[in-house]
């Protein structure tokens, strides 16, 4: 039987973030979210897995033993955490959306089949990853003048959804590249010195790699230091790519150190809460399951600047209520 839940705010939102506050990308998630959170008058909790998964069962299972409950909970399936984090909420009537990682579809679909999730569990917001992944090989791909590109892949890691639909998109393109050649791939665990010590050692068995494709910002960090330590000149004798929008990396797309950048995704949270704001009032949710987010960010454009400023509380999020046709585009979402 779900137990009876006692609410100080009606429209309480509780987000389990899996990274860390302090992380480019989980921290633009929070950033937007909580600008949204401000202008749809919801009240929203964020928890911090800091990039350890189980926490996020943990921090859950203790949260519900403590009043007041929250009237909806925003979860990601880090790590194919997701189906644990459901089980704990199974005996509450907590609407549940995930964002950026869903379940897999037959989950969702053995789930439809339980009267509780059948009314509970909202549509997710993920974001085509596999289009991110060619889109970025592709165009890293025709950066140099390199006649076979020796490229090396540097992966989140092997189980969270958005990294393997990432990693398939990469290689889909790479094998419609002919002359292309996949040295290694690695995983780099989305860490800036996991990265950078793998590419030290690369670099010493590939020492003719030209083109370098990462997952995320963070891992190109990695990537470069070990580069320049090595001699290697970013955006002449070899070229990278990444996906994600932190200021760091908006900087070295700018100077050309980072040849090709995506990014756009992070608005997800912020969507998620937009789609929160239509149920609580019984409106019938619009679909969102064909929505790109990401587009390739390139420098000097009004797009670029935007993202440079960062005013995530100059955007009006109730404004984009009504224009849920453009939630594909990020710059509409920046205007």
């Amino acid at each position: 039987m779900a137990l009876s839940r006692a609410h100080a705010d009606p429209s309480s939102v509780l987000f389990l973030n899996p990274g860390k506050a302090q992380e480019s990308f989980w921290g633009d998630v929070d950033g937007l979210m909580a600008a949204a959170a401000e202008d749809l008058d919801l009240r929203l909790e964020v928890f911090h897995a800091e990039r350890e998964h189980f926490r996020m069962a943990e921090f859950l299972a203790a949260r519900l033993k403590r009043p007041p409950l929250p009237d909806y909970v925003v979860l990601t399936n880090e790590r194919q955490v997701g189906p644990k984090l459901l089980q704990l909420l199974h005996a509450y009537p907590i609407p549940v959306l995930f964002i950026l990682n869903d379940i897999t579809p037959q989950q969702r679909s053995e789930l439809a089949l339980d009267p509780h999730w059948a009314q509970y569990l909202l549509p997710a917001v993920v974001p085509d990853n596999n289009w991110i992944g060619g889109q970025t090989m592709s165009k890293l791909l025709a950066q140099g003048a390199a006649g076979s590109p020796q490229v090396i892949m540097i992966s989140g890691d092997k189980s969270t959804p958005a990294s393997m639909a990432r990693d398939a998109g990469a290689k889909e393109a790479l094998a419609q590249h002919k002359p292309a050649r996949l040295l290694q791939q690695v995983y780099g665990q989305w860490d800036e010195l996991t990265a950078y010590g793998q590419m030290q050692v690369l670099l010493r068995r590939y020492p003719d790699v030209t083109h370098i494709w990462t997952a995320n910002d963070h891992m190109a960090f990695g990537a470069l230091r070990a580069l320049i330590e090595a001699g290697r000149v970013p955006g002449q004798n070899v070229w990278l790519s990444s996906i994600n929008i932190s200021p760091r990396v908006l900087q070295l797309r700018q100077q050309g150190r980072i040849s090709v950048l995506g990014g756009g995704h992070f608005v997800a949270g912020a969507l998620g809460l937009l789609l929160i704001d239509e149920h609580r009032q019984a409106r019938s949710l619009p679909a969102v399951t064909d929505l790109s987010l990401f587009t390739l960010i390139e420098p000097a454009t009004p797009l670029f600047s935007r993202l440079l400023r960062r005013e995530w509380r100059e955007i009006e999020f109730k404004r984009q209520k009504a224009q849920t046709e453009q939630w594909t585009r990020l710059d509409s979402w920046l205007q």
